[in-house]
């Protein structure tokens, strides 16, 4: 496996997947309700949540729900931020088994080939 890593880290397609990336994150859904009623309570609802998670947070509608038990509509809240060093790490290890995994099936698959054609 430490092999793989250090082959991948020549491969400059394959390091800039290799550096932190953008994650947008759900940090909360808001009943669709929250957003009926006087305008001037929904601008209230609204800078509450600029006031928890900043003015470039996105809201997006969902019309069956967020979560796999609900199936009524939500509005999700998003962020844009960067993934976490244990996220880096776990997106590392699995690209490097994915990477093992393929080298493993080119090996089978010349092997194969070298029987096929009687070759040595």
């Amino acid at each position: 496996m430490a092999t793989t890593i250090k082959r991948i880290r020549k491969d400059p397609s394959v390091m800039k997947r290799l550096q932190k990336q953008e994650k947008r994150v759900m940090v909360e859904t808001e009943s669709p309700y929250n957003f009926d009623g006087k305008i001037v309570d929904i601008i209230k609802g609204l800078e509450n949540i600029i006031a928890r998670h900043g003015p470039d947070a996105t809201i997006d509608y969902s019309s069956s729900g967020y979560s796999q038990y609900c199936d009524s509509p939500e509005f999700g809240i998003f962020i844009r931020r960067l993934e976490t060093d244990e996220e880096f790490e776990e997106r590392k290890l699995k690209l490097a088994g994915e990477q093992a995994a393929q080298d493993q099936r080119d090996i089978d698959e010349f092997n194969r080939l070298k029987t096929k054609l009687g070759l040595k």
